[in-house]
């Protein structure tokens, strides 16, 4: 067991044991569990900056916009609630991190996940865990075709989850004509824990001096046209909230955003960016958070 600990211990594959300032930590192998243990040491000793959302942030690469005085790491995650955010918004904050932004989308509050008691804890056992072995197994793997065979991770040291090439749809007009028609005058769910757990968050962040802004995602104009009531009372629902913490929000489905919303070039599917449309995106929502950060 003394010799598996100082294994453990000298790899460091989270950056637990020893000082990361500078080093580059990857995600190999189950994004939750990584990025959690990542928050403990490594994102907040090199970065300042932190994006949360669902997979809608996922792809962003932050890498094009990170400079000194807003280093930036993607702590979203694929499929994610929010209140399985806490916990990485916890650890960066305690930690020091200054800055938090918030990708709002209605996938991200509709309902609450029941986190286990690793996750509760705010910690896993890492030390003999078969997720810590297949991590190392395509840490050695990584570059080759092998990896890319087995494992659809492809997560940097930015936090930027690479997912284009199995979520692209060949025809995105046809895939968002499709999803339109599928949920033309939908209701879209808050539920009711998921929204005390945003606003748990913004009040922590406040708590702790944490400049904190949130963006409405861009949902595709057939898309959001169809259920335009409803998308509405959904960001009626979350801006409340941010506005009793006296904190910013960006609508990207007004009119002044239609030329993004109406060009389905910046989508790879439905709803997720294509890289020109996350650049177009993220590059706005810095210009906005600047504001907030001065």
């Amino acid at each position: 067991m003394l010799l598996v600990f100082a294994i453990n211990y000298t790899i460091d594959i989270y950056g637990l044991y020893a000082s990361v300032k500078g080093e580059s930590k990857k995600v190999y192998y189950n994004e939750r569990k990584s990025k959690l243990l990542l928050s403990k040491n490594y994102i907040p000793t090199n970065y300042n900056t932190i994006l949360i959302g669902p997979s809608l942030s996922d792809n962003i690469n932050v890498s094009y916009f990170s400079d000194e005085e807003l280093s930036i790491y993607n702590a979203s995650m694929m499929g994610a609630k929010i209140n399985e955010l806490v916990p990485i918004v916890k650890n960066f904050v305690e930690k020091g991190g200054q800055n938090i932004i918030i990708c709002l989308h209605p996938y991200l509050t509709d309902s609450y996940k029941e986190l286990d008691s690793q996750e509760k804890n705010n910690y896993m056992i890492v030390l003999g865990s078969l997720d810590l072995y297949r991590s190392y197994l395509l840490m050695l793997l990584d570059g080759t075709s092998v990896k890319n065979k087995i494992s659809k991770n492809d997560i940097d040291q930015y936090g930027f989850n690479n997912y284009y090439s199995f979520l692209k749809v060949a025809d995105v007009k046809k895939k968002i004509e499709e999803e339109a028609a599928l949920h033309q005058d939908e209701e879209i769910k808050v539920g009711p824990k998921a929204l005390t757990s945003l606003e748990t968050i913004l009040l922590f962040l406040k708590k702790n001096n944490v400049r904190c802004m949130g963006y409405f995602h861009p949902i595709p104009e057939g898309i959001y046209n169809k259920n335009k009531q409803n998308y509405a009372n959904f960001q009626h629902s979350i801006q409340s909230v941010f506005e009793k913490s006296k904190m910013k929000t960006i609508d990207f489905n007004t009119p002044k955003f239609k030329d993004f919303t109406s060009n389905y070039n910046n989508y790879i599917d439905h709803g997720h960016l294509s890289e020109m449309g996350q650049k177009e995106l993220f590059e706005t929502v810095l210009n906005e958070f600047q504001e907030v950060c001065h």
